[in-house]
Parts: C-alpha cells; sequence; structure tokens
C-alpha cells in the first residue's frame, strides 16, 4: 500500500494514459508528486496537454500538497473500510507483490484490489477466456484442457464472466487448483451472481479475485469497465486462449488487448458453422495458433516462450 500510488491515481483518475507517460519517466508516484508545478507544466506540455486538463491536475496536485497530512489520515480510513466491507487488500504500484508484467501494460493500475493470493508462476500462466456463448463442444473442450494444464502446474486466469470464463475456472477448482479470477470490479457482491459459489471456491483453493475498481457501496457500473479489464487479464498472463466469439463478441476486446502487449494468442480449432467460429478464424487469419488440446499448449510453451 502507498500514498503516493494512491494519489496520483485520484489525481489522474480521468487522463489514465497520462499516468504510463510520468511513470515511464519518473519511475515512481512519490517523484511525480514531488515534481514543481513548473516541471509538471512543462512535462504535460510537452505531451501536448489541454491547456485546461494541465489546470485541473494541477489544482489537484496542490490539494494533495496542501492537505497530505488529511489524505494519509483518509487513505488509511478507506483501507480498513476496504477491508472490513469487502476484505480486500490494495497491492500498490510500489510494492513488491505488485505483479511486473502489469507495469508493461497501456494504462498501468497504480493500485490493485485483490481479495486472496494473488501470487502466482507467470512463466507457466495462461488466460482462458471466450465468448458467453459457447458452443457445447468448445465447453467440453474448455474443461478438459483447463483441468489438465492445471494439474500440470499451470495457473489458470480468466474473468469469471458466464459461458468460456467460468466453464475454465470452475473447472480448475474442481480439482482443487489455483486460478485467479479478473473482475471488472470487486464490491460486496459478485457479477454475475450465479457465480457466488465459484468466487468463494477460488479463494478456498489458494487463488485470487482482483481488480482495478473497488465499489463500498451499490453503485451504477459502467460496460466499459467489463472491456478495460481484459487488459489486465492479457496483461496478467504469457500465453491467451481465445475460446470463440461472434463478430459482435466481447472476445474481440480481449484479442485486441492481447495483440497490444504481444502476447502468444491460441485459440480451438474453429468448427464449422458455429457462430461462435467467426473469432478464432479472425486470429488463426491474423497469425495466432490454432490448439487441439493442452499438450498443444504446454508444447508451445516450450518451443515459443
Amino acid at each position: 500500500m502507498n500514498i503516493y500510488d494512491f494519489c496520483l491515481e485520484e489525481i489522474f483518475k480521468e487522463s489514465k494514459t497520462l499516468i504510463d507517460s510520468f511513470i515511464l519517466n519518473f519511475k515512481s508516484s512519490e517523484k511525480i508528486l514531488r515534481l514543481s508545478n513548473d516541471e509538471f507544466v512543462q512535462f504535460l506540455s510537452e505531451k501536448r496537454v489541454k491547456e485546461d486538463v494541465i489546470k485541473e491536475i494541477l489544482e489537484k496536485k496542490e490539494e494533495f500538497n496542501k492537505e497530505k497530512k488529511e489524505l494519509i489520515e483518509e487513505y488509511y480510513h478507506h483501507i480498513s473500510q476496504i477491508k472490513e466491507i469487502i476484505g480486500a487488500d490494495i497491492i500498490s504500484f510500489s510494492d513488491k507483490e505488485y505483479p511486473v508484467q502489469l507495469k508493461k501494460i497501456r494504462e498501468i493500475p497504480l493500485n490493485l484490489y485483490v481479495k486472496g493470493n494473488l501470487n502466482f508462476d507467470y512463466s507457466k500462466s495462461i488466460a482462458i477466456v471466450g465468448t458467453r456463448n459457447v458452443s457445447a463442444h468448445a465447453k467440453d473442450k474448455v474443461s478438459e484442457i483447463a483441468k489438465e494444464l492445471a494439474n500440470k502446474g499451470f495457473c489458470i486466469i480468466s474473468g469469471l464472466a458466464r459461458g468460456v470464463d467460468g466453464q475454465a475456472q470452475s473447472s480448475v477448482v474442481a480439482i482443487n487448483k489455483k486460478t485467479i479470477a479478473v473482475l471488472p470490479f470487486l464490491s460486496n457482491r459478485i457479477y454475475p451472481s450465479e457465480h457466488n459459489q465459484l468466487a468463494r471456491d477460488i479463494l478456498s483453493n489458494g487463488g485470487a479475485l482482483v481488480s482495478e475498481n473497488l465499489f463500498l457501496n451499490k453503485q451504477e457500473y459502467s460496460p466499459l469497465l467489463f472491456t478495460r479489464r481484459n487488459r489486465l487479464i492479457s496483461g496478467l498472463s504469457k500465453v491467451v486462449l481465445i475460446v470463440e466469439g461472434s463478430y459482435k463478441s466481447g472476445s474481440l476486446s480481449q484479442y485486441y488487448h492481447a495483440k497490444r502487449q504481444g502476447k502468444i494468442i491460441l485459440t480451438l480449432k474453429p468448427i464449422k458453422d458455429v457462430e461462435g467460429a467467426y473469432l478464432p478464424k479472425k486470429i488463426i487469419k491474423e497469425g495466432g495458433i490454432a490448439i487441439e488440446t493442452a499438450s498443444d499448449i504446454i508444447n508451445i510453451f516450450n518451443t515459443k516462450t
């Protein structure tokens, strides 16, 4: 937990892409918040940030400097509330526990809210994600692949969503293995509600629920949170397996995030005349790898990672 990471994220809440530029140049939130106003303005001007945005950011920075003591007290009160209401911890960018691989993605989340144990072997991590409207054939394959990989020491990362995600993660906890669920938000309820027990099973098997967003109270959430969390799923994973998806599927977002991050992207060999075959065909056409078994995936890890 780091007060500077927490406050910097609050200051740039509406301009998160700027955090990447600052972190790349100054390495830590504390150094950034200790910059003089002139240094701040110079850096933001070089990034061609609009004057009204610069003014707004400077006002928030000044507020932090003037009310640092009160903000620190508020921060620690917030932490105690998170533990009491949600049962979650905060892992900040500056903490040694922060996943190194997330420091390489776009729009770096400075704070992660975590229930459970986020530690896992990145060299043996794979995201298994895909459509909510999964075919019976793909559903069986997902279960088979997830179980075999988990039994061989791989950590399965997914989004606890309906369809492929839920199938992969429920298959892993069924054999008492670890899986990481990346959520659009953490709160005192699980979305979707039918995965309440699955979330509990993930925690009881040594896994984790993690998000960059936290709602302490009942709150309306934006659908954008669901697509934005996809960059974290692929960011945490060494390899990404995307299972089915129509041309309107939310899995397209996952595919584009994985491509931008330079991940090895896999997909199930598509079945003819299944609506979800659209995305696998696209992935293969654009250089992704079609697989059929867990052995295919293990071979890819051994030869391409």
